[in-house]
């Protein structure tokens, strides 16, 4: 199959991805929303979502270990179709199974996303090609962007104007055409082995725990991954305190209107993450390396700076400015981030990109209930640039790493050309 082709029908596959996606951002404020309305309780809401949170970081690493032993494109397909069965069963069951139902909404939503998430970026390589992923995450990240401007916009049009039971059914059909793409679509789900279309390979004979430790063994040999992998769980876990602090402050500083606050700063955020790729992809090879490792932490520790002046009180019009280039470095981090973690050998992966699931999500859980028991004592501003100093102090070491390490192997160059001279030609 030839690159040109491949990444057309690559295309297609994010054409599928962001109707999924729009549909997710969709029934992220629909569902949260209902459980409140059906139940009349805060704590019921609260739990929903932390079900959902606690389910989507148990099942990064399993996904990441099963990834070289199911089919990729059955698996995506199938929780592709177990959430659009599991909202249409909400959609038909009678009130009063609903508020038991709304928890196995949960968990089928929590599962079946993570279990794309992981399969879909650990794939990419097998799709496009090892030239072909930089392009192919930019794709990706403005699909993810388009779509979540789109949700978030939508959602409260779709509940307002035709109800809870209209956005079920809208979201269950985004993750059906997102299943008959992944159907459809000729792209390649290599194993390792060469297996074929997505079938385990013929020398995945080693136990899933095994394959876990392999998995950790290939990070720990590059200390420079490790540390990317630390940063990211950090820069999720100081993501949750502007996730949370962003309504609040916005009903202090502009109490009259709040939601403009709150639409200006995410419509600017897209809009500078759907840029991303366009300007600064580039910039990033196919390797992770060359503009990757590198611009991820300093993309981190801007996007970080970004977050914390948006609650510094600045006018509105220097607010859309200031969101608009913290989703430029968001895009641009993901987009590196990503490339960097499909360089791994594609024996370990899966399992690699399980870990940075379990990291990123687990981190924006710890950091949700941190920032919401921060929030109760202390103003906004101070809470985002708490959480988000960790993320710039881990990008700012993980420099001092790398020009120490730099450092190191410039005079270890420097004393073998030394030592070459002094001994001479030999004889």
């Amino acid at each position: 199959m030839e690159n040109r082709p491949r990444f057309a029908y690559f295309i297609w596959l994010t054409v599928g991805y962001s109707a999924s996606s729009f549909g997710t951002y969709l029934n992220m404020v629909a569902l949260g929303l209902y459980v409140f309305h059906l139940t009349g309780r805060a704590l019921d809401t609260g739990l929903f979502m932390a079900l959902r949170l606690i389910v989507s970081v148990v099942a990064g690493p399993a996904v990441g270990g099963l990834a070289n032993r199911v089919n990729r494109r059955a698996a995506m397909v199938g929780a592709d179709l177990a959430q659009a069965a599991a909202l249409v069963a909400l959609f038909l069951a009678p009130t009063a199974a609903r508020e038991t139902l709304v928890y196995v909404l949960a968990v089928v939503l929590g599962l079946g996303g993570t279990v794309s998430n992981v399969l879909l970026r650990s794939s990419i390589p097998a799709m496009v090609g090892e030239e072909q992923r930089v392009r192919a995450n930019g794709y990706l990240v403005t699909g993810r962007s388009t779509a979540m401007t789109l949700g978030f916009a939508s959602a409260g049009v779709v509940v307002a104007f035709i109800g809870y039971d209209a956005a079920f059914l809208i979201t269950a059909s985004t993750f059906a055409v997102s299943a008959l793409v992944l159907l459809t679509v000729p792209l390649r789900f290599r194993a390792p082995g060469g297996g074929g279309d997505g079938a385990p390979a013929r020398s995945s004979r080693s136990g899933f725990w095994t394959d876990q430790r392999l998995a950790l063994a290939a990070v720990s040999a590059f200390p420079a991954l490790l540390f990317m992998l630390a940063v990211r769980g950090l820069d999720a876990f100081g993501s949750a305190s502007h996730n949370i602090g962003i309504p609040i402050f916005a009903s202090l500083e502009y109490p009259e209107n709040p939601a403009w606050f709150v639409s200006g700063f995410w419509t600017a955020w897209a809009v500078g993450s759907l840029s991303s790729y366009r300007l600064f992809g580039k910039r990033i090879d196919s390797s992770g390396a060359s503009g990757g490792e590198k611009g991820f932490v300093v993309g981190t520790c801007l996007m970080s700076l970004f977050f914390i002046l948006s609650f510094t009180g600045v006018p509105l019009y220097l607010l859309v400015l200031i969101a608009a280039c913290a989703g430029l470095a968001d895009g641009y981090t993901e987009i590196a981030y990503n490339t960097r973690l499909q360089a791994v050998a594609e024996e370990q992966r899966g399992a690699v990109f399980g870990f940075s699931s379990l990291l990123e999500m687990g981190g924006l859980g710890v950091g949700m209930i941190i920032s919401s028991l921060l929030l109760e004592i202390w103003a906004p501003p101070l809470v985002v640039g708490s959480l988000h100093g960790l993320a710039i102090a881990a990008a700012l070491a993980f420099i001092g790493f790398s020009l120490f390490a730099a450092r190191g192997r410039r005079q270890t160059k420097t004393a073998e050309k030394r030592a070459g001279i002094e001994s001479g030609p030999q004889e």
